[in-house]
């Protein structure tokens, strides 16, 4: 069952951010302890902890607070977000890197935003989150969840591979290409885009799955909603063929190896400062263009 889109406005005062900043990178390390000097005059309590990949950044963290906060790029967001998934706490990024679309508070910004957020002015979104399980011989070897994307692509050698996708336990196509993405919709402006794939506004529960150069091209990117049967089939008898969780993890795969596909039991919460939307991302990221 996929999560409906869902933006609520929040009254309850935050009294406790956790701050996590990326690791040895100096200006978000100074950043977080201006943020959590500042916080501490405004009257709320601070917790800063440098984040340690495929840890949960707040599991020594009591009580737990109202907003996580992340400094550091979209790479960073992601790792973070995807290991306090569970907490069911709202995340907001503050942008230390380069592109910056899930790290929506530019780094000039952070006291001005902060500032509205404390007063109220905000909101929170929910956003559906890709779960999958790879399958050897019938028996489940590998979980994990992606906040943008799971990429079943070639490894070293530049060679075509075999893919077999099903839907709702039928076998809707197969292909030669150097890969596959599935992405959420938060995830279509990444690695998917680059392949040729659309945008999908976050209110569209749905995954895409869209093709990494194929062969011909008669296997064109593909919608479908986020309570579908979904799994790519490993075919390729000879090549390396890599699953990658985010653009961070990989794991090699071998032939008949299958990955499925669901809906996460936990959304991606988003804190979305008021005057923020989707669309103006776009522009400001330049997936969109104004006269």
């Amino acid at each position: 069952m996929g999560f409906n889109y869902q933006r609520q406005t929040m009254h309850k005062p935050l009294s406790h951010i956790a701050i996590i900043v990326r690791k040895d990178h100096p200006e978000a390390e100074q950043s977080g302890r201006d943020i959590a000097a500042w916080l501490a005059q405004a009257g709320v309590k601070a917790t800063l902890r440098e984040h340690e990949p495929e840890k949960d950044d707040l599991r020594d963290v009591a009580p737990l607070p109202d907003l996580v906060l992340v400094l550091g790029g979209d790479g960073t967001f992601i790792s973070a977000a995807r290991e306090t998934l569970h907490r069911e706490i709202p995340l907001l990024g503050v942008n230390q890197g380069k592109v910056g679309f899930l790290t929506a508070v530019e780094q000039r910004q952070w006291q001005t935003v902060l500032q509205d957020i404390l007063d109220g002015q905000f909101s929170v979104e929910e956003r559906t989150v890709l779960e999958y399980t790879l399958e050897r011989d019938g028996q489940p070897i590998r979980c994990g969840l992606a906040i943008n994307d799971v990429a079943v692509s070639r490894g070293m050698v530049a060679r075509l591979v075999r893919l077999a996708v099903e839907l709702d336990g039928e076998r809707r196509g197969d292909l030669r290409s150097d890969g596959l993405v599935i992405a959420t919709p938060t995830g279509s402006t990444a690695y998917s885009i680059s392949a040729g794939g659309p945008v999908i506004h976050p209110r569209i529960d749905a995954f895409c799955i869209t093709p990494i150069c194929p062969f011909r091209n008669y296997f064109n990117p593909l919608v479908v909603p986020s309570d579908a049967s979904l799994a790519v089939i490993n075919e390729d008898k000879a090549g390396e063929v890599i699953l990658t969780e985010d653009g961070q993890r990989a794991f090699p795969m071998q032939e008949g190896d299958r990955i499925t596909f669901r809906c996460a039991r936990y959304p991606l919460r988003l804190l979305v400062p008021n005057g923020a939307s989707f669309f103006s991302t776009l522009v400001t990221k330049g997936f969109l263009t104004e006269r």
